[in-house]
């Protein structure tokens, strides 16, 4: 009987044990059984193979199978063909990205053959070796305008390079000199004049630091960098701020349209009275053709503020503020001559108009809400 006739008669516990036994011979070893079997089955006759009963659901092949001889893949050849394309790789870029071509955008104060000398970037050099950061650097210390460089890599040969020129935000005055600074504080140049549309910035010792404004008092300083942020935020809304008044610590204030004098006290919560009477100016507390102070110094507090019509000379020129300064926790209060009127916010806990004093010479105005800029407390 040959080797194929007894398999079939094999059960498949049988067929297990002997796919065991196949795994552990050789090639040569089962080209010998098969050849075996091969010339026991010429002598003998095959004898009429017993019916196979195949059960719903099995596989005929899970009773009679071949097991496979699996060969293993040798890895080393694969490896060194990727290491092989790798350093390809890394030849051509270091052979052939190198900088010929280099394209400047953005510019109104400066030539690219300026920018191009200072940039620090060499023709030849390899991009992969060329940091954007370094080249910033290089430019902004050289050139005052210059505010930000973004430097793209066209690989292989070229680089093009954004720049963001800063304008005339401010002018400083100070002994009858101006100095120009742009929005985000850096200092552009100096002119015998106030630049024509920027906003006068009063007061304060200024140092240089890195190109950008700094002022020697810490507490002048984070006022100045709160205002700045503000106006950044706001800009469409805040252009027709006109001044700045910084010289005093405890009676920081500034202009609106050349009408309106915002008085906030103290340095602190800047940003909160600035919103608070800018509401009240885009709102209904004050008109549209009034001239007058506003005093915002407690309005965190007291969630109001206190309107003193003047004149125009007066807002611009404060010789009729009488300013009677006194310290109360972290903050500074401000009285006014004059009659005026109370303006009031929404109660922020209980988001009710807070109650007015009613003197005979003082005129109650409430106005819609503060706003959702304002945060709780």
């Amino acid at each position: 009987m040959g080797l194929k006739s007894k398999l079939r008669k094999l059960s498949k516990a049988d067929t297990e044990e002997l796919d065991e036994i196949i795994d552990e011979l050789t090639d040569r070893e089962l080209s010998k059984v098969f050849e075996e079997d091969e010339e026991e089955s010429v002598s003998e006759p095959e004898e009429e193979p017993d019916p196979i009963i195949i059960r719903e659901g099995e596989n005929r092949t899970e009773n009679v199978r071949k097991k496979k001889v699996r060969r293993k893949i040798n890895p080393v050849p694969v490896l060194l063909i990727l290491v092989m394309l790798l350093v390809a790789l890394v030849a051509c870029v270091l052979i052939f990205c190198r900088v010929s071509v280099i394209s400047v955008y953005g510019l109104s104060n400066y030539t690219p053959e300026e920018i191009l000398r200072e940039c620090g970037i060499e023709s030849g050099e390899n991009l992969l070796f060329i940091s954007g950061k370094r080249v910033e650097k290089n430019l902004i210390s050289a050139f005052p305008y210059i505010e930000k460089i973004e430097l793209r890599k066209n690989f292989p040969t070229g680089i093009r390079l954004m720049v963001t020129e800063g304008t005339i935000k401010y002018s400083i005055e100070k002994d009858g000199a101006f100095t120009y600074v742009s929005k985000y504080g850096k200092l552009l140049e100096s002119g015998p004049a106030k630049y024509d549309g920027s906003i006068l910035l009063k007061g304060g010792e200024i140092e240089k630091n890195d190109g950008y404004i700094k002022y020697k008092d810490e507490y002048i300083d984070n006022a100045f960098r709160a205002i700045c942020d503000f106006l950044n935020e706001r800009e469409g809304e805040m252009d027709a701020i006109t001044e700045i008044d910084i010289r005093d610590v405890y009676n920081l204030s500034m202009i609106y349209d050349n009408r309106i004098r915002l008085v906030f006290g103290g340095t602190s919560d800047m940003r909160y009275k600035m919103n608070f009477g800018m509401n009240i100016i885009g709102g209904s507390g004050i008109g549209s053709d009034e001239f007058g102070t506003l005093d915002l110094s407690n309005s965190k507090d007291t969630n109001r503020a206190y309107f003193s019509p003047s004149t125009q000379d007066a807002v611009l020129n404060p010789v009729t503020v009488n300013i009677n300064s006194k310290k109360d926790g972290n903050d500074w209060t401000s009285t006014f001559a004059g009659a005026g009127r109370i303006i009031d916010g929404v109660d922020q806990v209980q988001g009710e108009p807070t109650p007015s004093p009613d003197p005979e010479d003082i005129e109650a105005v409430e106005i819609g809400g503060r706003g959702d800029d304002i945060p709780d407390v």
